[in-house]
């Protein structure tokens, strides 16, 4: 019956887990299904930004032939037609920069000077060996100012374009006016291109150019003109619209006091917004122009392992809190199994501990004995290991060592470094001194840190001895071989006097192996004697030199 209950609830504990595993797994798939909804914001986010930056980066180039270009007529208001076309050729525009349709000066004529305006460019052969005979301002009809198209490249692409006055487009009229007026660079609102006959939206980026000198009179402006379509083809091409579909609305002027604007569309890319829930939009400043960047994924900006996370989510937290859940109950029904090994494993270690032929112990951080082996305790004086334990150094029997020990044990649990295999003494209970060799590593916990130190040592005493009384033979020996190497190299010196004395004298030594009747060596002296050198002597056979003596003969002798 109580076997029947403990099971109960050991299952109990584990169906608990499972309904609490599905719980969570259903929280965490709910979860990832929105931080990968934001993180697929973030990626559209991120690419309609990059967009936004790559459509500034063309503006701001076109603006800069702009920019080159003015500097000609602030230099020379009457910078010649033909000098103009040269200059626009030398910027090989149509290759490099793809989208403008045409560069323009166009020129501010009061109503004053509008017929010798008139008159010049009819006249005007720079160019053209015809000139211009039918130029004339259009539309036609009297106003205070104009601001006419004047100098245009290319002229094949332009037909239709010189001599327009602007002044009746009401968007580059209000564009002009602000250049006019602040000297700054500006766009006009999109307009229809007359040139053109299929994606006609464009606009002028105008950059005002006024004489040099006190009174900045205001020459006109140099203008590029750009169709949109063109535009973002280029960028297309460039991989700047990489999975986004766009539409691009001109939304009016950024000029404070304009009055507003119905929105026009300036571009809208196949199908755009046509897919997906998530769309991005975003304002961008075109030079006193408020442009609406609309933004959605062409497909998914997801892989198709992450839009399958969620799913994997939901399917493996449910199978693991059916695994956690048979777990739990297999554990409930092991946990006493597991309890009693751990004890036989204890049991086991402890055993291991106490018949190992070293001493073993392990402090905490300050120092204080938390157990150690029998042989050990005996070491410190004490019957059995629960003696030492809670103490410290000072209160054992080598007390008289415990500042040195505990020196030691702060340095390895500060430094958290082992110290293995050193030497230090011990003093015993009955004031014998001992030499140990001892390791100390540190203990740390689940978290790394240092919360202790484990230890072992030996006794080394006889070995130490020993290797002392060692010491004492190889001085000794050192000091024997010393004086007979002293004393041999003095009789080679006496040898070496005396045959030069024999040379000297005219006496001759032959050295002779008696074994084989051979000679050793000879002095000089008596090389001399035998007709040989010294060097072909040696080896020699006596009965080489006397043949009527043998080596037997000889060994007799």
């Amino acid at each position: 019956m109580v076997s029947i209950e403990r099971t109960a609830r050991d299952w109990a504990w584990g169906i608990a887990v499972a309904l609490l595993g599905l719980c969570v797994t259903a929280y965490v798939a709910v979860y990832q299904e929105r931080a990968l909804q934001q993180l697929e914001q973030e990626r559209l986010e991120h690419s309609a930004h990059a967009f936004s930056e790559s459509l500034t980066r063309r503006l701001d180039a076109y603006t800069e032939i702009a920019f080159g270009l003015r500097s000609l007529f602030i230099v020379n208001p009457a910078t010649s037609r033909k000098a103009f076309e040269a200059a626009v050729v030398r910027l090989d525009a149509q290759l490099r920069y793809p989208g403008i349709k045409n560069i323009a000066f166009t020129r501010y004529v009061p109503a004053a000077r509008k017929q010798a305006f008139e008159r010049a460019v009819r006249s005007d052969t720079s160019l053209d060996p015809a000139g211009y005979p039918g130029f004339s301002i259009r539309p036609p009809g009297e106003r205070a100012e104009y601001f006419v198209a004047d100098y245009l490249w290319p002229q094949s692409g332009s037909k239709g374009v010189h001599g327009l006055d602007i002044s009746v487009q009401p968007a580059n009229l209000a564009s002009m006016r602000y250049a006019m007026a602040t000297g700054k660079p500006t766009a006009s609102g999109p307009f229809d291109l007359i040139q053109e006959v299929a994606d006609k939206t464009g606009f002028v980026v105008r950059v005002p150019v006024f004489s040099e000198g006190p009174d900045k009179q205001f020459l006109g402006a140099v203008a590029v003109t750009l169709r949109v379509h063109d535009l973002l083809g280029a960028l297309e091409s460039e991989g700047a619209l990489q999975g986004l579909q766009l539409a691009l609305t001109d939304v009016g002027s950024s000029i404070a006091g304009s009055p507003p604007a119905q929105p026009v569309s300036l571009y809208a890319r196949p199908a755009a917004l046509g897919q997906g829930p998530q769309v991005h939009t975003r304002m961008l400043d075109v030079y006193g122009r408020q442009w609406q960047l609309q933004a959605s994924a062409q497909s998914s900006f997801l892989s198709v392992s992450e839009r399958r996370l969620p799913l994997w989510v939901g399917l493996t937290g449910a199978l693991v809190s059916a695994l956690m859940g048979t777990l739990v109950g297999l554990l409930g029904k092991g946990r006493r199994q597991a309890l009693d090994t751990l004890a036989a494993t204890h049991a086991l270690l402890q055993s291991v501990m106490e018949h190992v032929p070293i001493r073993v112990f392990w402090k905490d951080r300050e120092c204080r004995y938390l157990g150690c082996n029998q042989l050990f305790a005996l070491d410190a004086g004490c019957s059995s290991p629960d003696e030492v334990v809670g103490r410290t150094d000072d209160a054992l029997g080598w007390a008289a060592n415990a500042a040195l020990y505990q020196q030691d044990d702060q340095a390895v649990m500060d430094s958290g470094q082992a110290r293995l295999r050193f030497v230090e003494p011990q003093t015993t209970p009955d004031g014998k001194t001992l030499w140990l060799q001892t390791s100390k590593v540190p203990l740390r916990n689940a978290q790394g840190e240092v919360v202790g130190i484990l230890g072992i040592y030996d006794d080394i005493t006889e070995l130490r001895s020993k290797d002392e009384e060692l010491a004492r033979y190889r001085s000794d020996l050192e000091y024997t071989v010393s004086k007979r190497t002293a004393e041999l190299q003095a009789a080679i010196r006496q040898l070496r006097d005396t045959q030069l004395a024999m040379d000297s004298v005219g006496i001759g030594i032959l050295w002779i192996d008696v074994a084989s009747a051979s000679l050793r060596d000879v002095n000089r002296y008596a090389a001399r004697l035998l007709g040989y050198t010294g060097a072909q002597v040696r080896g020699m056979q006596l009965s080489d030199i006397t043949p009527s003596i043998d080596a037997e003969a000889f060994q007799v002798l």
